[in-house]
């Protein structure tokens, strides 16, 4: 009897245990309606499975980024979705520590633009309005009596040490593209009479370069462009038309795509919205985007951050081109890198590092407030180009010319010395009155590049209401600032207090010290030792808006800014964010 009873307790555990432990979860289906399909098209997904506590559906693409396809869950388990290129669906369930796991691969079908033969001559579309920027079209029978300008727009450096391209505008005082000067347009004899020869000064030696080829390129006929338009929607844009006018060019720009080309838009103040995901429709992307106004946006400007989302928008695909327009200075890319794991770039020398590692070019578009010498920095080190708008029309003027810029040009190639560092690179050729004149250019070629004195990182601490100085000691920006102390604790903190314009100068001094000091107060109290921090008041000395007639101009001008500087030395340019050790 008690064997019995003691063989029915063991079968009782033994039982209990097993209903008691994690079953494995089961797919039991798992299917996608097609394996191949044309760039565009959608696949649909459906699974079944049971005993699954969660499911997770990504997709992986042919260059390894994975995205998730049902962060929102439906009962069905049927998702929708669009691969830009092949790869493969991972279904993988879990319950508890047990997952199982399933795949199915998608092959996309990208067309290739069927080679066309460029016609041996070019259908003139002449702009009779004098303008800097391309606008029209002529052949250079039609200029022989003009003044025409030779103009280095971009470099392309992958090719080193086998070749280096230059790319060139040539131009008349009425934006006319002038054409028909090189192969496939023009004789070998009019192509040398205006591209005589090149010259490479490197470390003051010179090298001629003894041969090179010169190819004349044309809209449908050059090659396709990835664009992401990263566009500035900070507050001061909603003055002077500025807004408006950047919105219009935006639209005019996606009007202008050619078949194969591909857009994506990213919107930004002190927020990023990647609004128009990178895509070859054009019908899609104009769907896609919104204009409208500043009704989602009014903030800071994260202006490097911006762009370096822009980068890592472009890496799945080829010829990369960032078209970066702002109207102001960077004040708010260290809290957003902070608010994503200090992942983006919060200085200009970063945003440099990573363009280049990527090779991805940063044309930039300045306005009003931007800092040009940042700007072309940032655009020269990349191999693009830098441009200054002097009012709402002339940016869309600025924008609008892009297209011709990119798709009418001429291509030199040649082999070049096989030495790093920086080079000048000069351009022999002519103009119609036959004068022989120098078009100098120069790029860099390795990763030691110079940029010269960098601004200090600057964090826009905090705006304040007229006459106040206390702000939320749990605000983000002190977050940021306290991140950042403990990744560089070494620096030392200067607080610039600011005041606006109206009042009594003597007293607004005393008030921006106040401001600045009570961030002191919180930063200390925070952790940050005392001798770490200087605080000083400037009052309405270093207005960004003077004259600030308007209630926004003055509310910009009431602040406090961090800037984060190296203990004892005081100089600019300390961050090395290019160091292999730095994981910023």
């Amino acid at each position: 009897m008690k064997k019995i009873i003691i063989t029915f307790l063991i079968t009782t555990m033994l039982s209990l245990t097993y209903s008691c432990s994690t079953q494995k979860p089961a797919i039991n289906s798992f299917s996608i309606d097609r394996e191949s399909i044309e760039i565009g098209q959608e696949v649909q997904i459906s699974y079944i499975s049971t005993n699954s506590e969660s499911s997770l559906l990504t997709f992986t693409n042919k260059n390894g980024i994975i995205d998730t396809i049902n962060k929102v869950q439906n009962m069905y388990n049927t998702y929708s979705y669009k691969p830009e290129s092949s790869g493969e669906f991972t279904l993988q369930v879990k319950n508890g520590d047990e997952v199982t796991t399933s795949y199915k691969k998608v092959v996309v079908n990208v067309p290739k633009p069927p080679k066309v033969e460029p016609p041996t001559t070019i259908i003139a579309d002449e702009s009779k309005d004098s303008s800097q920027y391309l606008k029209g079209i002529i052949p250079i029978d039609l200029a022989k009596n003009r003044d025409i300008f030779f103009e280095i727009f971009s470099y392309d450096r992958t090719g080193f040490p086998d070749s280096i391209k230059v790319f060139i505008t040539v131009k008349d005082s009425y934006g006319n593209f002038i054409s028909n000067m090189a192969t496939p347009y023009a004789s070998d004899e009019i192509e040398k009479k205006y591209f005589k020869g090149i010259v490479e000064v490197i470390n003051n030696q010179r090298y001629e370069i003894e041969s090179f080829d010169v190819v004349e390129h044309h809209d449908e006929y050059s090659k396709p462009y990835t664009f992401s338009l990263v566009l500035d929607h900070s507050g001061s844009m909603q003055y002077y038309n500025s807004i408006e006018e950047l919105q219009k060019a935006a639209i005019n720009f996606i009007k202008q795509k050619k078949n194969m080309d591909r857009i994506g838009i990213i919107k930004f103040d002190n927020r990023l919205l990647e609004e128009v995901k990178v895509n070859i429709s054009r019908s899609e992307i104009t769907n896609d985007y919104i204009p409208d106004l500043l009704t989602r946006f009014n903030g800071g400007t994260s202006l490097y951050a911006a762009a370096d989302m822009a980068i890592y928008q472009l890496i799945p695909f080829e010829n990369r081109i960032v078209i970066l327009f702002t109207d102001g200075l960077d004040n708010m890319s260290l809290q957003t890198s902070f608010e994503k794991d200090f992942r983006l770039a919060y200085s200009p020398l970063d945003l440099v590092y990573n363009a280049r590692k990527s090779d991805t070019k940063i044309f930039t578009i300045g306005y009003g407030q931007a800092d040009f010498n940042i700007l072309s920095k940032i655009s020269y080190l990349t191999d693009g180009k830098t441009f200054k708008a002097n009012n709402g029309n002339e940016i869309n003027e600025i924008i609008n010319s892009l297209p011709r810029l990119f798709n009418n040009y001429y291509e030199i190639t040649y082999k070049p010395k096989s030495i790093k560092g920086w080079r000048d690179i000069e351009i022999n050729t002519v103009d119609n009155s036959l004068k022989d004149f120098v078009l100098n250019g120069g790029t860099h070629i390795g990763e030691d590049f110079d940029f010269g004195e960098e601004p200090d990182i600057i964090l826009k601490v905090a705006n304040f209401d007229y006459n106040k100085s206390s702000i939320n000691e749990d605000d983000n920006f002190i977050k940021s600032v306290l991140a950042f102390y403990k990744k560089f604790p070494d620096i030392v903190i200067e607080l610039h207090g600011h005041s606006d314009s109206k009042g009594n100068p003597d007293y607004n001094k005393k008030l921006s010290l106040k401001r600045a000091k009570s961030i002191e107060k919180i930063l200390v109290k925070k952790g940050i030792p005392q001798e770490k921090i200087i605080s000083l008041g400037h009052g309405s000395e270093y207005l960004i808006y003077n004259p600030d007639t308007l209630e926004w101009q003055r509310k910009e001008n009431r602040r406090v800014e961090a800037r984060f500087i190296r203990s004892g030395e005081f100089k600019k340019g300390y961050f090395n964010l290019s160091d292999p050790n730095f994981n910023g």
